[in-house]
């Protein structure tokens, strides 16, 4: 095992022999803080997921802010990853949610100072003591050089009884507070980011006028889909999550009494593993392995982000077939049905892939194995149904059954570019169809509108 003091005195030697680019380290530094606004106790979950913890807790302690979990403790390769910038051992594809090595650096936004004990490290970050041992008067990273602390420092003591008391194994206790920004993310926090993290089973903040406890389950269903049920302080949040066989991509919709929902469109976004501010197309989740811009907030849509998210929508146009085929995910076309006029980029996008995909592979539909939904006739709003089915019958059509088993399956259908009966289709196949006495006056009459008209 490396000694604290020897990593600290190689990161001091690197600022001696380059204090200009030890400089230009706290511009980084900030500017990675800036960007993560809001974003601190998300990161550091991640690195707690990263680590196999289950539990996380942040509480106040007098005027310290303590984060704590139960996952691996830190090795000498960790700390120095913690204090370099985009040098984190994790690599894509290895089922760690991070990957840039920098977003602990975000909890430079909200303390002046971090303590952390892990296993048998302890070490602190402080400009102040940095300063201190360069002799320096310039702007200096805080998250860069860990300085020893003794074991009889009053941090080691506070983790130690909390070690005991909760079975943590890794603390940071952070001081010189930022509590407008503090309070305002404790408060943001909500079930969803947690949804696909890989271990993280139960997070309890505790700080004043804000009290959290998420408690995370799931369960595989006989379909082969998981229920996540994540209690927040007593109610249950439910999800069904599906997942491709052989990668990360998800899709989760909400759920209520066995019933898809929609999502709050402030919920429905993409997640990189943890949230981003991307609305993800329909009032649904969609997760991948895809790539953002520093701050997490946005995807970056390079090569890997575009077949990630191509897989996404082909397993949501899978679900979709089989909710057609087998009448079964209630609900699922309610996420697709949006009134506001902001939709995001993605909301095309989503559109042209389960498009690509049906022209693939179309549905199973009125007796047809093969639809493409841009072919399907829908119901015109002047004609009843069942005269409608008599029209249709030999054209791609939507039955009663599935309108009564899925009724937003028409307003799907249309948003993806299909179009209503015309009236003169309508006229041309009712001379072989035998109409009912209703569905000829409704024919004939919105025909006389037309010609007035």
């Amino acid at each position: 095992m490396i000694k604290i003091e020897n990593i600290r005195q190689s990161f001091i030697d690197e600022a001696k022999v380059a204090p200009t680019l030890f400089a230009d380290l706290a511009k980084v530094e900030l500017y990675i803080a800036e960007s993560y606004r809001a974003r601190a106790f998300i990161e550091l979950l991640q690195n707690a997921d990263d680590a196999g913890a289950k539990d996380f807790i942040i509480q106040l302690h007098e005027d310290k802010l303590i984060v704590a979990n139960n996952g691996r403790t830190f090795t000498s390769d960790d700390i120095q990853a913690l204090c370099r910038s985009g040098s984190s051992n994790k690599q894509r594809g290895t089922g760690t949610v991070g990957y840039r090595g920098i977003g602990f650096k975000s909890v430079a936004g909200i303390a002046t100072e971090i303590d952390v004990i892990s296993g048998e490290y302890h070490f602190r970050f402080s400009k102040s003591i940095t300063k201190s041992e360069l002799s320096s008067n310039q702007d200096i990273p805080l998250i860069r050089i860990p300085h020893p602390l003794a074991k009889t420092d009053a941090s080691v003591a506070i983790a130690k009884e909390l070690i005991d008391q909760e079975a943590i194994s890794t603390v940071f206790i952070m001081s010189g507070l930022d509590l407008r920004i503090l309070s305002s993310e404790a408060e943001s926090f909500e079930e969803s980011a947690l949804l696909f993290l890989n271990n993280i089973r139960q997070v309890k903040i505790d700080l004043p006028g804000i009290s959290k406890l998420f408690k995370r389950s799931a369960t595989l269903r006989n379909d082969g889909y998981t229920l996540e049920s994540i209690g927040d302080n007593g109610k249950d949040n439910s999800w069904l999550i599906v997942g491709v066989a052989d990668g990360c991509e998800k899709i989760a919709f909400r759920i209520r009494d066995e019933l898809i929902i929609p999502t709050e469109k402030e919920q429905a976004v993409i997640h990189a593993f943890l949230p981003t501010t991307e609305f993800s197309g329909a009032l649904l989740k969609i997760n991948g392995d895809f790539s953002t811009d520093p701050s997490r907030k946005s995807i970056d849509m390079d090569s890997l982000s575009v077949a990630t998210f191509k897989r996404c929508s082909y397993l949501l146009a899978d679900l979709i077939r089989q909710a057609l085929k087998d009448k079964t995910l209630h609900g699922i076309f309610s996420t697709f049905c949006i009134d506001t006029p902001t939709e995001g980029r993605f909301r095309k996008y989503l559109r042209e892939a389960l498009l690509a995909s049906f022209e693939i592979t179309g549905l199973s539909l009125a007796g047809l194995q093969s639809v493409n939904p841009v072919d399907i006739c829908l119901p015109p709003e002047w004609l009843n149904y069942a005269d409608y089915e008599v029209l249709c019958r030999d054209l791609p059509h939507v039955p009663h059954l599935i309108m009564t088993i899925h009724p937003d399956v028409i307003a799907f259908f249309k948003w993806l570019g299909a179009r209503p009966l015309n009236v003169e289709d309508a006229l041309k196949f009712s001379k072989e169809r035998n109409l009912s006495v209703l569905g000829c006056a409704q024919l004939l009459a919105t025909n006389l509108r037309r010609d007035i008209q």
